[in-house]
């Protein structure tokens, strides 16, 4: 946007790096990573019936980390993909395709659960088995319902068959 009005890119990217560059990287403070739901139960039920979760963000790895580690959710996640992260980023369909790969799965047998238009759309794109929208997050009801199979409030709603 910088950009865009009139600065010289290269100076458009120091001005972005400098003043949203700590925003954008900053760990959020423990107050601020707040459940919603059941989480560790919802997990923990997944765990136990040996289904293998994983997460695919656009947020940094330093701050997924630390939202991880303060709900104590670690232990349930097979496979994290970052923004940050080398390789292929959402909503590229590459992101799913390697976590089946990880998986030794392919996407058809993935089950993919988000909150915005895009991770349902790289879903569905990628050819997802299942495509969860959970509402009350970045994407409304009215967005996400043309994209999901499925809208749920919360993942504690998420139970094995």
């Amino acid at each position: 946007m910088v950009y865009q009005h009139g600065i010289i890119w290269d100076r458009a990217l120091e001005l972005s790096q400098n003043y949203i560059g700590e925003a954008m990287t900053t760990k959020p403070a423990a107050g601020e990573i707040i459940p919603k739901g059941a989480v560790t139960q919802s997990l923990q039920r997944l765990k136990d019936a040996d289904i293998r979760t994983a997460i695919a963000t656009t947020d940094n790895r330093s701050a997924t980390e630390a939202m991880i580690g303060t709900l104590g959710l670690a232990p349930f996640f097979a496979d994290i993909r970052c923004g940050d992260d080398a390789g292929p980023v959402k909503p590229d369909t590459a992101v799913l395709e390697n976590i089946a790969m990880g998986f030794k799965l392919t996407v058809a047998d993935l089950i993919m659960v988000g909150d915005t238009v895009s991770d349902l759309a790289m879903a569905r794109k990628a050819g997802a088995a299942l495509c969860v929208g959970v509402t009350g997050g970045a994407g409304s009801v009215a967005q996400l319902q043309p994209h999901a199979d499925v809208l749920i409030e919360d993942i504690g709603q998420i139970r094995p068959a």
